[in-house]
């Protein structure tokens, strides 16, 4: 996997291009020192990680094909929660299939900017910090990098060893959840999307009730 170096003059939370299904936060910028290809985790130590869904889960996915932060609604204390959780030591990964890029509805550089915009506010608003962004560009199921497949996830391993026995996946549709089980980690539905998945460990009415949950 070819990774591109990183300026050390841009925001921590700035999100960068790192592949054509990721993106990282510049406070990851150590990833990316002397290493040219990357075969194995560049963090030996584990981590427990919180994936979430993006649309209707952080914020309401209105008509569809967002992608521009100002046209966002984002749902009360969504920014405040996912911090409390990245106090509690999980890295915060957005994991979002975004369909409208494959579908000329917007541009990946669209995408990219919207989620630039969406860290830099939650920043501003709490310190929290988007760890990485994984997403994928096309509607096609059979696409590997497409929720609920897991090649997202398996590119993601080759910067981070996660610790699946303590980290969770939450969202509101029904392939968030399957992406999670794919996964064998623990998952959190949100009732804040069109229809509510029961199929998950845990149900909470929106982002919001992390808090009221006892993670492992």
């Amino acid at each position: 996997m070819k990774i591109k170096s990183m300026s050390q003059t841009i925001p921590l939370y700035q999100l960068i291009s790192v592949t054509p299904h990721m993106l990282l936060a510049q406070k990851h910028k150590q990833l990316f020192n002397n290493f040219a290809e990357v075969n194995q985790p560049l963090y030996p130590q584990t981590h427990k990680v919180l994936f979430t869904d993006r649309d209707d889960t952080i914020n309401d996915d209105g008509a569809g094909y967002l992608h521009k932060y100002q046209e966002m609604e984002i749902f009360p204390h969504a920014y405040q929660a996912l911090k409390a959780k990245q106090d509690q030591g999980y890295l915060i990964v957005v994991v979002t299939n975004q369909s409208g890029i494959s579908k000329n509805k917007f541009t990946e550089a669209d995408f990219i900017q919207c989620m630039n915009d969406m860290a830099a506010h939650a920043y501003a608003q709490t310190g929290l910090i988007f760890d990485a962004v994984l997403y994928c560009k096309t509607s096609d199921p059979s696409e590997p990098w497409r929720k609920p497949n897991l090649e997202t996830f398996n590119e993601f391993t080759h910067l981070f060893n996660v610790d699946k026995a303590s980290s969770y996946m939450m969202g509101d549709k029904e392939f968030d959840i399957q992406y999670g089980q794919n996964l064998g980690i623990c998952t959190i539905a949100v009732k804040t999307g069109k229809s509510v998945c029961t199929d998950a460990d845990y149900v909470i009415d929106s982002i919001a009730d992390l808090d009221n949950l006892e993670f492992k």
